[in-house]
């Protein structure tokens, strides 16, 4: 059951789908992991920071928390069907925001086969995925700087 993993593994969310399950180990197993076997997509996460480091754990499982509550009321699917995690982040200094750092990483989401492929298409989760890294960046991520979701009405060389 998800709440005993939970239990065992406060961050299991962190690994996605890589933890093993009875079904697994055993040829009499019948337990599977909830929220994986279905589509998986990768998005791109970016967050500006005024110092450089990783996204904390916490932060990570706030960023994909989000994700996929909001692909859940979007996609309309059961929240559990879905797990998340923040992979292979890298910093760099900004190039849009000089003395800013850029902390790029890839929003790794998985389903499980009860979410049908096209329900989960590559565009529909990259929308929301948008959407929901900059609502991250707005409310979850400590320091982060704001960023808009939505185009302005003029270009400009510096986020404001």
């Amino acid at each position: 059951d998800l709440d005993d993993l939970e239990y065992v593994v406060p961050n299991s969310g962190n690994f996605g789908c890589d933890l093993f399950t009875d079904s697994d180990l055993y040829a009499t197993g019948k337990e599977s992991l909830k929220g994986c076997g279905g589509p998986t997509h990768t998005s791109p996460v970016t967050m500006q920071l005024p110092k450089a480091r990783y996204l904390t754990g916490e932060e990570q499982k706030s960023v994909c928390r989000l994700a996929v509550r909001s692909m859940a009321i979007n996609l309309k699917f059961e929240p559990s069907n879905s797990r998340c995690y923040v992979d292979n982040q890298v910093i760099v200094p900004s190039e849009v925001a000089p003395g800013l750092f850029d902390i790029n990483g890839m929003a790794v989401i998985n389903f499980d086969e009860s979410v049908p492929l096209g329900k989960a298409s590559p565009a529909a989760v990259a929308n929301v995925m948008v959407a929901a890294a900059a609502t991250a960046s707005d409310f979850v991520v400590a320091g982060a700087v704001p960023q808009s979701a939505a185009p302005s009405e003029s270009p400009s060389s510096y986020p404001t």
